[in-house]
């Protein structure tokens, strides 16, 4: 009988503390389950880019043609960028250049050369990453050698 009285007094000693902490755990794991949160989806539109030309519309040759083919750097008279970017975003350039003209980019006006330029395609949206002045490259193929007429280029956001 004082055997049994010891394990009873022992057995609630333990089992008491056990049942609350068990029932603890449940109430926070039911806790967990109820709180599940749904993120909405986030639209985050671009930004348009701002540009500008100190030009007035009218941009000169720097340096001369190679004969055949090359590429052509258009800047700002008489020693800026053809367009510069003062707020970085999407804009798109519009240009319909003539048949001798087989690609166009833009660079930094501060690069040495046309290598490295930015590819464009008219109506295409791109993004301009970065404030500054900029030139216009022209890729041309006369191979007999040709006049290329004036053209026009713009951004448009």
């Amino acid at each position: 009988m004082e055997t049994r009285r010891k394990w009873k007094s022992s057995y609630s000693l333990y089992v008491k503390p056990l049942v609350l902490i068990m029932t603890g755990v449940l109430f926070v794991g039911a806790a967990v389950a109820i709180t599940t949160l749904n993120i909405p989806v986030t639209v985050i539109p671009s930004q348009n880019a701002v540009t500008s030309s100190a030009c007035s519309g009218t941009l000169t040759l720097s340096g001369g043609p190679a004969p055949g083919s090359g590429t052509l750097r258009y800047i700002c008279p008489p020693s800026s960028g053809a367009f510069t970017v003062t707020t970085v975003g999407a804009d798109t350039p519009t240009f319909s250049p003539p048949p001798e003209i087989t690609s166009v980019a833009y660079v930094s006006h501060s690069a040495s050369t046309c290598s490295g330029s930015t590819t464009l395609t008219s109506g295409t949206s791109t993004t301009l990453s970065s404030t500054g002045d900029f030139d216009i490259c022209a890729n041309y193929s006369c191979p007999t050698g040709c006049t290329i007429p004036t053209w026009s280029f713009s951004w448009s956001s």
